[in-house]
């Protein structure tokens, strides 16, 4: 807490302890969806899925996010109910995780796994505009807490989770017992929201709209869809979230399956992908609001440009492998500069839509990209599907540096 005020001194204790336990829900989402990434190997071995079965995994569960994301931020921006929404994203994911803890069908895990999907993509855009509307002169500052907090549950879940299928906590668990102990954190947290955000009195301001007609949204909607600057930045989104997604829906299997290492050295590998987004996002997201956007989406952006050329130089396997763990450092720090970049674009009253926006073009790469990844790892090998994601990475450094000069700090 001192750190964080020590950074930013002119927010009340109340502020920071309101950023932080939305954030603390954010990072729950998170631990949740990285659980049901790390449990990908234990999976296949017991429902006999090969690498193409895993990649349609991949495609339905992000296409079960983007279907959910069209629908989800336009009801957040009609209604002005975000803190019943953040609510409701838990519920859903908790509902989903106890299921699938019980289930011996693979249809029921992978209809569960989109409802976590669903849930996850309630989050953004009920949070996000919360968060932003309440803090805008601090508005990178303060989504990139939202991040933090988001990259620790992607850094710590496949840990513990591969830890605990591994016996390295004395007792080893079954896959399905290590999904239900960890619905746990996600049911401690939910009752305190419940408490300090959704019970708690809004303030009616000017700028902080608490729903909108249908007409006027549907007009404000259609214009921000026109803006070259946003469709420019949500393909950047689209391509680097492709990239990501794609590195952890196969680096544990690449791991378990061509490493032949357990389970639990898969989840630190994941956890390596994600731990540079804790180190990286809260310094990004102050830069951004020192030095403005552009920059600092430029320098991360510029940073993986150099990492991906000395990925091509790579030979050894494992060395690759850290290699794009490397990439996957840098590219996280963009996360929530990129989300502060266009919520400054777009109007508070469209922020959730703006963010649903983003994570739905994210969403549509990301449930291309692993049937396309999963056919030519069945085909080439696991190897070639890293090439992939680092070409991806590199048409997001094309596409960004192409954006259109404006305003946009």
């Amino acid at each position: 807490m001192t750190v964080f005020q020590a950074t930013a001194p002119d927010f009340s204790r109340q502020d920071q302890a309101r950023v932080i336990l939305v954030s603390v829900g954010h990072g729950m989402t998170h631990w949740v969806k990285s659980v049901i990434f790390v449990l990908l190997p234990a999976v296949r071995e017991d429902f006999s899925l090969d690498y193409t079965d895993i990649g349609l995994f991949g495609t339905i569960y992000y296409m079960g996010g983007a279907l959910s994301n069209v629908s989800f931020g336009p009801m957040v921006d009609l209604t002005g109910r975000r803190e019943l929404f953040q609510v409701l994203s838990l519920l859903l994911m908790i509902i989903a995780m106890a299921v699938i803890g019980v289930t011996d069908s693979y249809t029921v895990f992978l209809a569960m796994a989109v409802l976590i999907a669903a849930g996850s993509s309630l989050w953004h855009p009920a949070a996000i505009p919360y968060l932003s509307s309440r803090y805008s002169s601090k508005r990178g500052y303060v989504l990139s807490i939202h991040s933090f907090f988001a990259s620790i549950g992607d850094s710590a879940a496949p840990a513990v989770v591969g830890a605990m299928i591994s016996g390295w906590f004395i007792i080893t668990f079954s896959w399905r017992e290590a999904v239900l102990w960890n619905v746990v954190p996600v049911l401690l947290i939910l009752p305190v929201i419940i408490i300090f955000v959704l019970l708690e009195p809004q303030p009616e301001k000017k700028d902080d709209p608490r729903g909108m007609a249908l007409m006027p949204y549907l007009i404000g909607l259609w214009a921000q869809l026109k803006s070259p600057m946003v469709i420019g930045l949500t393909v950047v989104a689209g391509f680097r979230s492709a990239a990501q997604g794609g590195l952890r829906l196969f680096l544990p299997v690449y791991m378990v399956d061509v490493g032949g290492l357990p389970l639990a050295y898969a989840g630190l590998a994941l956890m390596a992908l994600s731990i540079g987004g804790s180190v990286t996002a809260i310094p990004a997201g102050i830069a951004s609001d020192k030095y403005g956007r552009r920059p600092v989406v430029m320098v991360a952006l510029g940073i993986s440009t150099i990492l991906i050329a000395g990925f091509t130089l790579i030979e050894n396997e494992f060395a690759m492998v850290g290699g794009v763990c490397l990439i996957g450092f840098s590219i996280y720090a963009l996360r929530p500069v990129m989300v502060s970049w266009i919520m400054d674009i777009i109007p508070d009253e469209l922020g959730g839509s703006a963010t649903n926006l983003m994570s739905t073009v994210q969403s549509l790469f990301n449930s291309l990209m692993p049937f396309i990844a999963g056919i030519i790892a069945t085909k080439y090998g696991l190897v070639s599907v890293f090439y992939l994601f680092a070409a991806l990475l590199m048409a997001a450094n094309v596409v960004a540096y192409f954006l259109p000069k404006g305003d946009g700090k």
